[in-house]
C-alpha cells in the first residue's frame, strides 16, 4: 500500500513551509501539548510557515489565522487512506502523544506512514516512537514545550537537514521494517506457538478449580469494597449538601438581618433630619 516517495529537493522548498498533522478526533488532548508551541511558530514566522491538518479539527483560533488550513479525507478504508495520504504534501511533520498507557502500548505506525512521504518529523519522545527514531538523525524526539520548539525551529531554518533526516527515515525504514524483509516473522512465530503447545504443563482441573475459587473470592472482596467506598461517598456527598444548605440559610438569614438593620438605621437617621 505505500511506496517510498523521494525526499524532496532543497531548491525546490516552497514557501511557506509546512507543519502537518495527520490524525482522527481521538488525537485532540495529544495536540494540546504542542498547540501553544505552534501558536508561537507562527507568530515568529508570519507568512513563511503553515500549519495544515488532516482529520482533527484544530482550535478556532488556530483554524482562523490565515497560514493554517483543515480537510478531513473521510476515508475508512485503509488501502483508500494511504493513496490519498501519500499524495499530501508538507514539509514537516509532527506526532504528539500524551504519556499513558494507552499511547505506550501504540506502534510506530505514524512514524513509517510520514516517512514514506520523504518527509522528517519531530515525535514525542516515548514509546513507540523512541523505539524508531535515533532522535537528530533519522527524526526528532521531544518531550517538552522547549524541546518541541527547537526542533521545529531547527528543521524550519534548515533545508539541508530536512533532507538529510528524510533520507535516513527511509533509510530506516528500507532496512528494518519492509514487509518483504520481515513476513517470515508470521512464520517463526507461528512455529513457536506449534512448539511450545507440545511443552506445555496440564494442570491438573482441582488446581484450575481452586484457583478460581480465589480469583471469584478476591473478585467478590473487591466489589464489596467498591459498593462500600460508593456509600462512603454518598454520605459524604449527602453531609456536603447539608452543610451548602446550611451555610446558604445563614448567609440569607444574615443579609436579611442586615439589611432590616440597614432600612432601621436610615429611618431614624430621617428622623433626626426631621426634628432638627
Amino acid at each position: 500500500l505505500w511506496h517510498i516517495k523521494p525526499p524532496k529537493e532543497i531548491s525546490m522548498d516552497p514557501l511557506p513551509l509546512l507543519i502537518g498533522y495527520m490524525g482522527g478526533s481521538g488525537h485532540a488532548p495529544d495536540m494540546e501539548l504542542v498547540y501553544p508551541v505552534l501558536r508561537r511558530i507562527l507568530a515568529r514566522y508570519g507568512s513563511r510557515v503553515g500549519l495544515k491538518f488532516w482529520g482533527l479539527h484544530p482550535p478556532e483560533d488556530i483554524l482562523s489565522l490565515p497560514m493554517v488550513s483543515w480537510t478531513h479525507p473521510y476515508l475508512l478504508d485503509y488501502s483508500a487512506f494511504a493513496s490519498y495520504f501519500f499524495q499530501q504534501e508538507c514539509d514537516i511533520w509532527i506526532a504528539p502523544i500524551q504519556d499513558n498507557v494507552f499511547n505506550r502500548c501504540k506502534s510506530g505506525l505514524k512514524y513509517l506512514e510520514y516517512s514514506t512521504t520523504g518527509i522528517p518529523g519531530v515525535y514525542s519522545d516515548l514509546p513507540p516512537y523512541n523505539e524508531i527514531v535515533r532522535s537528530g538523525q533519522n527524526g526528532f524526539l521531544a518531550s517538552t514545550a522547549a524541546e518541541w520548539e527547537e526542533n521545529l525551529v531547527s528543521l524550519i531554518e534548515n533545508a539541508d537537514l530536512r533532507h538529510k533526516m528524510a533520507a535516513e527515515a527511509q533509510r530506516t525504514i528500507s532496512n528494518d521494517w519492509l514487509l518483504s524483509n520481515n513476513a517470515y516473522r508470521w512464520r517463526d512465530t507461528y512455529n513457536q506457538v506449534l512448539q511450545t503447545h507440545h511443552q506445555v504443563k496440564v494442570i491438573p482441573i482441582s488446581q484450575r478449580n481452586a484457583a478460581l475459587k480465589k480469583a471469584q473470592a478476591w473478585y467478590v472482596d473487591l466489589v464489596r469494597d467498591y459498593l462500600s467506598l460508593e456509600k462512603q461517598n454518598q454520605e459524604i456527598k449527602a453531609e456536603q449538601e447539608r452543610v451548602i444548605k446550611s451555610l446558604k440559610a445563614e448567609q440569607e438569614r444574615v443579609t436579611e438581618s442586615l439589611k432590616a438593620e440597614q432600612e432601621r438605621v436610615t429611618e431614624s437617621l430621617k428622623q433626626k433630619i426631621i426634628r432638627a
